[in-house]
């Protein structure tokens, strides 16, 4: 073999190395942006520059592209992004600024992350082998914190990937709101009360698909059908024809209500989102201890229950879809707004004098909460750890934040 033909192999094989990088590159950066629902071979070849052959000469289909990703780059990143809660919570003050950095402003690798755990229930690879990763990489990080109570362990991840999901719809918080929140978080970490809680024993509540009655038959059954469909296939996936064949109709007939699919679609996603900002904040005020931590309790089973399957993959579908879509994401903004002038109005209302030093101070526990419901979910679809837990000490330790928060300790 000449030195010419070995110098024309080596380059060809260079250039296919080159090529595969250069793809996942961009596939990466169309993950995180627009989801894997989105990304089509030729979609990826345009945004990537290049024709659709050298896509198909790698990938039979895109789920072979994203597992690629998550074996190669992603799984690597989330266990890196366990380290940093876990040294982020232990006082080192270094980390937990680099975490809050990273909740306001998530990287690419981050974003791409909590994509993957959205649709990953839709895709046999992808739920077999990230499902596996994840379960066991939660399982490390309850272990290497031993002092911690299992539930506030996996809080810590809950609300640290629940809020990665939510930036692109809520935009960026401030980033000493999050030094707050994760202070609230190690504070939790260490409440020995709460850790010695009893486990309250009970029934995971069922949460039923939101019922439509707008008071017209078609539109009822029409928007009932888009939320089935949604739930099984996702929104960017919910076509005419599905959605007509469960509602038992042509769809021809909504078009006297709605002009487009699209503006049906963004009907039902807004019925999800609404159930999903009323769980979101029950009794956070004003009830008696025990109370308080029983009810919490119930609704932390509800989220992780698979009981509520349905309705948990309808409310990652609604706000996956606002990841996306600016017209969804500016209607989910709107609800968390409203529910937490809500909030702020109870506050007042119960508190009097004392309201407005309570306020400032409440934000940081605000992000928690809200970042923590979508994160169950998310995790719980991804493994089984959220559904073996016991919750208690982790609904504890939130009635003792709050009780720090009316104190101002």
């Amino acid at each position: 073999m000449g030195p010419e033909l070995d110098t024309a192999r080596s380059s060809r094989s260079q250039r296919s190395l080159e090529a595969s990088a250069h793809i996942k590159r961009e596939a990466l950066a169309f993950l995180a942006d627009s989801g894997a629902d989105l990304m089509s071979t030729k979609s990826l070849a345009e945004r990537s520059g290049i024709s659709t052959g050298p896509i198909y000469a790698r990938y039979d289909i895109i789920e072979d592209l994203v597992l690629d990703l998550w074996v190669e780059t992603l799984h690597a990143e989330f266990l890196s992004i366990l380290s940093l809660i876990r040294n982020a919570v232990n006082e080192n003050a270094t980390e937990r600024e680099e975490l809050a950095r990273l909740l306001h402003t998530p990287s690419t690798k981050a974003q791409a992350i909590v994509e993957v755990l959205s649709v990953m229930r839709r895709y046999p690879q992808l739920l077999e082998r990230v499902g596996f990763d994840i379960g066991r990489a939660f399982s490390d990080h309850l272990h290497a914190q031993a002092k911690v109570a299992p539930s506030l362990a996996l809080a810590q991840c809950t609300v640290t990937f629940g809020a990665i999901f939510l930036q692109p719809i809520m935009g960026p918080d401030k980033t000493d709101r999050w030094m707050g929140s994760l202070s609230l978080l190690a504070s939790a970490g260490r409440d020995e009360l709460a850790r010695q809680e009893p486990p309250r024993s009970i029934e995971s509540p069922a949460v039923a698909v939101p019922i439509i009655a707008t008071g017209d038959v078609v539109v009822d059954e029409f928007i009932t059908a888009a939320m089935t469909v949604i739930a099984r296939v996702g929104y960017e996936n919910a076509t005419s024809t599905r959605i007509a064949r469960i509602a038992g109709r042509g769809f021809s007939t909504i078009y006297n209500h709605y002009g487009t699919k699209e503006e049906l679609m963004i009907a039902a996603v807004k019925s999800l989102i609404e159930q999903n900002i009323q769980m979101s904040f029950e009794g956070f005020a004003g009830l008696p201890r025990d109370e308080y931590i029983t009810r919490s309790v119930g609704n932390a089973l509800s989220v992780v229950s698979d009981l509520n399957r349905e309705s948990r993959q309808l409310r990652i579908e609604a706000l996956t879809s606002g990841r996306h879509h600016p017209e969804i994401a500016s209607f989910a903004s709107q609800g968390y707004q409203a529910m937490y002038e809500s909030l702020r109005e109870g506050i007042r209302q119960r508190a009097g004098d004392q309201a407005e030093g309570i306020l400032s101070r409440v934000p940081p526990l605000w992000l928690l909460l809200r970042s923590n419901n979508i994160g169950m979910s998310l995790l719980a679809n991804a493994c089984s750890i959220p559904r073996e837990i016991d919750w208690t000490p982790a609904c504890a330790s939130l009635y003792g934040l709050i009780g720090e928060i009316r104190s101002g300790s």
